[in-house]
């Protein structure tokens, strides 16, 4: 699938080569009025040279994103496996719900640490981390280029799902896996199964409702795929 960046270089390119083809038809006259192969030659080509640069830019970032894209999924990450591995054996050890906090929790930005309320008991499954990590698992799904809104928060980052959980990661188009910064990692069965279908948004809430995620991807074939992920069904 391409990327929005290679989508526009190719639209580019097929409009100029478009439009110059229409040129040369109604430009193509000499000073006789009469249609000159000559001069309309001269308004085809160019526009084929000026298209033909804009197609092949496009293939060139379509290639990159490809190789960004295979590399992904080439090597192991550690702290998200060993988060899916601890989330799995709670998972199996206490199969009821996890109890809701009495506040929702924020993830601090720059330094990681924890800030909550002194009545606040932090849940077993390891929710939130702030950690710099290489490429994810194999097996993991991953769905780039996205729009998030955590609670109040706006993040044009990546979904990474699991098993079981949720991985939201901070994430630029063409940003390497390594250079990238998880935000927080979501427990799926904390998810309700209901959502909101807006405009552009898809909203839902989790931990009982006590915080919303929400999403927006340019892959229309995208949105389906994530609901689905979200509510375990796939």
């Amino acid at each position: 699938m391409r990327n929005t960046v290679s989508v526009f270089l190719m639209g580019i390119g097929i409009i100029i080569i478009a439009i110059g083809f229409i040129a040369g038809i109604g430009l193509g006259k000499d000073a006789n009025g009469e249609f000159s192969l000559a001069i309309a030659l001269y308004w085809w080509l160019s526009a084929l040279a000026a298209g033909f640069l804009f197609i092949g830019l496009s293939e060139v970032v379509h290639l990159l994103q490809k190789l960004l894209d295979r590399s992904a999924g080439a090597a192991p990450s550690a702290p998200f496996q060993a988060e899916q591995s601890s989330a799995q054996r709670m998972l199996a050890a206490h199969p009821a719900a996890h109890p809701a906090p009495t506040a929702p929790a924020r993830t601090a930005e720059v330094t990681g640490s924890y800030s909550a309320p002194a009545n606040y008991t932090r849940p077993e499954v390891p929710v939130e981390t702030v950690v710099q990590h290489a490429n994810p698992a194999r097996g993991v799904e991953q769905f780039k280029g996205l729009t998030i809104l955590l609670d109040e928060r706006k993040i044009k980052g990546t979904f990474r799902f699991g098993p079981e959980l949720l991985q939201i990661v901070s994430q630029s188009m063409f940003q390497a896996d390594t250079d990238a910064q998880t935000i927080e990692t979501i427990p799926l069965h904390s998810f309700s199964a209901d959502y909101l279908e807006g405009k552009d948004y898809y909203t839902f809430s989790f931990e009982k409702g006590t915080r919303k995620l929400a999403f927006k991807t340019h892959n229309l074939y995208d949105y389906e795929r994530i609901v689905r992920r979200i509510r375990r069904e796939a």
